[in-house]
């Protein structure tokens, strides 16, 4: 008879007893971590009545082959991915994490095997190979597909998708090696790049679904940094403020100076201003553990040394204020609620600029009356 494990919490909807139906079921099989009862006495009807102490075995190599194989797509991504049909690939990738690892008995055995080291050396992967593919007309985003699939918090109704990060996972991975957050941060920033390479300007289709892989992560990243453990993983406990303050300044700077409007490949401007709003959002977290004291030292702004005054610090100050909103919220903000805040941000600047304007006016006035 295998030891029973206790449950920490639960998910929705709530595991149900193998035997009898109770719910919650607190306990669970400690080898084949797939059937939960709601104790020892039910436990022992099923493994001595109705056959688990057969089915155990056979539950627990499914579980351990369902593992491998999604690690397998991760550390040798270049013997699954098929350049010539990316998108059946990429299907076959994302169903294989998102399936395989959807619950919680088969997360865990992969984080134990190594799926944290496995997702770090995807990133890094992608990013060395990301430009090569898009150049060559194989629109194929391993990152947004991999975060999407593994780090989305579950639906459990199959007609409901949620626009939710786990922040538990994004946590996890986070904190599992000192370059995970780099390597997750470089790979979405590399992909970015690549929505403004040079074969976008005659290829529009490409640049669509570029575009969209773009939108993608780092609208997930968005997603991400409203949970509060995500962002306690990557300024606290791995101490990345001023990693993270370098990279996405000079993300920043980098895409303000590619070509915007009607004929960009970004036209509205969503991968710019997505990257300002996740820098917003790291910002407000920062500033947050500063006050309770969990963080020491310098403002995340004074980090990250945007210049007062200037056309890109101004513009920073909406996203900043789109961040706030954004965590506030928990979750995406309508597109009212964003014009919205547009709209206040635009008054009170000009208003600061008419009062700026008039204050040099009188020192005129008074400098003339002196003479």
């Amino acid at each position: 008879l295998s030891k029973l494990q206790k449950r920490s919490k639960f998910k929705s909807p709530k595991p149900s007893c193998e035997v009898c139906g109770k719910i919650p079921a607190e306990l669970y099989c400690g080898s084949c971590n797939s059937v939960n009862y709601c104790s020892k006495s039910c436990q022992k009807v099923d493994w001595k009545e109705r056959g688990h102490r057969e089915r155990c075995a056979t539950l627990k190599a499914k579980l351990k082959r369902d593992v491998d194989h999604v690690l397998k797509l991760l550390w040798l991504p270049e013997e699954i991915m098929d350049d010539a049909d990316p998108e059946v690939s990429y299907a076959r990738v994302r169903w294989a994490a998102s399936n395989l690892l959807e619950n919680d008995a088969s997360y865990s055995l992969a984080c134990k095997s190594g799926l944290h080291d496995a997702l770090r050396s995807f990133f890094t992967e992608d990013t060395r190979k990301m430009e090569a593919r898009y150049t060559n007309d194989i629109p194929c985003s391993w990152t947004s597909m991999a975060i999407n699939s593994l780090f989305k918090k579950r639906s459990f109704n199959p007609s409901q998708d949620t626009s939710k990060a786990d922040g538990e996972k994004c946590a996890n991975y986070i904190t599992s090696h000192i370059e995970a957050w780099p390597a997750w941060l470089g790979a979405s920033v590399k992909l970015a790049n690549c929505v403004f390479l040079p074969i976008m300007k005659s290829h529009s289709e490409l640049a669509t679904l570029t575009q969209r892989d773009g939108r993608d992560a780092w609208g997930f990243l968005q997603l991400a940094l409203i949970q509060r453990e995500c962002a306690y993983a990557i300024l606290v406990e791995c101490g990345h403020a001023k990693l993270s303050a370098a990279i996405l300044r000079e993300a920043m700077e980098w895409i303000d100076g590619k070509w915007q409007g009607d004929f960009s490949p970004d036209p509205n401007g969503t991968i710019a201003g997505s990257i300002a709003t996740v820098t917003g959002m790291i910002q407000v977290w920062h500033d947050c553990f500063l006050k309770e004291n969990s963080l020491k030292g310098e403002s995340f702004s004074t980090i990250l040394a945007l210049q007062e005054g200037s056309v890109k610090r101004l513009e920073y100050d909406m996203h900043y204020k789109l961040a706030e909103a954004t965590i506030s919220k928990g979750k995406f903000l309508a597109i009212s609620e964003a014009n919205s805040i547009g709209r206040t941000w635009r008054a009170g600047l000009e208003g600061a600029q008419e009062e700026s304007n008039s204050t040099r006016s009188k020192k005129k006035k008074k400098k003339g009356k002196k003479r």
